[in-house]
């Protein structure tokens, strides 16, 4: 018999069943799409391993669900500010070379600049004193200026051998509140006489930052958001609520509409009642 023929056996009419002779080749065809196949399912599993990669923003009302991240600010007398970003491992075996950090700077919808920030712990626990931990956990610092903050975001990647999940926030959700509970915060003047436009005409633009800076995330309840639309209806009837951002759980900076113009309110909450402080046109058509 020949070595390189093999025996394949094929169904006969009236004969019953035959065996006839088949090249080797077509064996190791088979062999070849047996193993194309097995490559194949792998490489789908491991692409649905990637697709339950995490892709989570933070906010300041569910970052307290993630008590091994912690985000703090500081105002500078520059009028920068800056970050630290804490990541303690909620897994102790986690290596702290698995998770980076990096930040985004945005100018509106432009992005300006893209950089992984350092750790700035890079040691490892003490023998002595930190005989329990495995790692030290991360910090990252950072100075952003303040017309970057309202678009600017910092992510925090941890990766794997399968995925990488990636937790971001934009910065101005977590931009330090510059009031304090009495309210300290100065506001521009504005016009008296007919048009409530802000004063100086470049003012506006201190105002408008003002709103984009703020928390989108109510920092107060559910009454206190009804105390303050309340508030605005009843110095203006006629106005709209649209939008109540959050300088600090006790002043809120709102956007008003009105028939065909657009207003920015200013409220404070002063012993427990909420209280118009002022306001400014935004825009006329």
């Amino acid at each position: 018999m020949n070595p390189k023929l093999i025996l394949c056996r094929t169904l006969g009419s009236n004969a019953g069943s035959n065996w006839a002779l088949a090249p080797r080749p077509a064996r190791a065809a088979r062999r070849t799409l047996t193993h194309l196949t097995f490559f194949l399912c792998c490489l789908g599993f491991c692409e649905q391993l990637r697709a339950y990669s995490l892709n989570i923003q933070l906010t300041r009302t569910n970052v307290q669900g993630c008590p091994y991240i912690k985000v703090n600010s500081h105002a500078n007398p520059d009028g920068t500010t800056q970050f630290q970003v804490a990541v303690s491992f909620y897994e102790a075996t986690l290596p702290s070379d698995s998770f980076t950090g990096k930040l985004e700077l945005w100018d509106h919808e432009k992005l300006v600049a893209s950089s992984a920030v350092q750790n700035a712990r890079p040691r490892a626990p003490s023998k002595r004193f930190e005989a329990d931990k495995k790692q030290i956990p991360l910090v990252f610092t950072f100075t952003v200026s303040k017309e970057l903050l309202p678009a600017s975001k910092f992510l925090i990647e941890h990766h794997d051998d399968f995925h990488t999940d990636t937790y971001w926030f934009y910065l101005r959700e977590f931009v330090e509140a510059t009031v304090a509970a009495g309210g300290e915060l100065s506001w521009p003047d504005r016009e008296t006489n007919g048009l409530a436009w802000p004063k100086p005409i470049g003012a506006a633009k201190i105002i408008h930052d003002r709103f984009l800076s703020a928390s989108t995330n109510a920092l107060g309840s559910v009454a206190d958001i009804e105390a303050i639309k309340s508030a605005i209806v009843a110095a203006k009837p006629r106005r709209r609520v649209e939008e109540i951002r959050w300088l600090s759980p006790r002043l809120v900076i709102a956007k008003v509409r009105l028939m065909e113009s657009g207003y920015y309110y200013v409220a404070q909450k002063k012993k427990d009642e909420w209280e118009i402080l002022t306001y400014y046109l935004h825009w006329i058509s």
